[in-house]
């Protein structure tokens, strides 16, 4: 890069890292909500809501590990031996990654219980969403004052923002059945 630092191959495995935990993030966090909001489409609606919300959570779990790695990795200049070096991992797990690692894993852990067709598993699955959005909280500008107004702005966009992502698909599936995006509008429980 001309005119300034140079961005090595572990910057650009964060970058991609970060984007793809966003994703999957956005993703989990959506497809409990979308299930909440339409619990009365038709089964392959949801059953894809479901099977989204799932992946995401997984590949997110997966996700948050490796950025252990790769911060470690980062910041200790040693490449793949700072990846799995302990005490560098440690100094990442004792950072506020750390903290929000925890909050993620556990709300990614609880959306899979999207998976119950029982109404408890959709409201254990909406509450690991809302913990996934609250592990955002926990790094970042949302630590600035005021903490408060700041984490409950940021936790409200990312969990519009989920349901707008993880409505994409199902959406294009209910509409392309005959009289699905009827069948959408007499069951949300969003309608006027």
């Amino acid at each position: 890069m001309e005119g300034g630092a140079s961005i090595d191959s572990w910057t650009i495995v964060a970058i991609l890292a970060k984007a793809a935990g966003y994703a999957a993030a956005l993703l989990a966090m959506g497809g409990p909500m979308f299930i909440t909001a339409f619990r009365k489409a038709p089964a392959d609606v949801l059953n894809l809501a479901r099977r989204v919300a799932v992946t995401a959570a997984l590949i997110g779990i997966a996700i948050l590990a490796m950025r252990f790695g790769i911060r470690a990795a980062r910041i200790s200049g040693m490449g793949l031996a700072g990846a799995t070096d302990p005490m560098m991992l440690g100094f990442v797990w004792d950072s506020p990654l750390g903290t929000a690692a925890i909050w993620h894993l556990a709300g990614g852990v609880l959306v899979l219980a999207i998976l119950s067709p029982r109404p408890i598993g959709r409201a254990v699955a909406v509450v690991g969403a809302v913990l996934i959005a609250f592990s955002y909280t926990r790094v970042g500008h949302a630590l600035s004052d005021p903490h408060l107004l700041l984490a409950a702005c940021l936790m409200l966009h990312l969990l519009m923002a989920a349901v707008w992502i993880a409505a994409l698909a199902p959406l294009r599936r209910a509409a392309a059945t005959p009289g699905g995006a009827a069948i959408l509008l007499t069951s949300g429980s969003w309608r006027a």
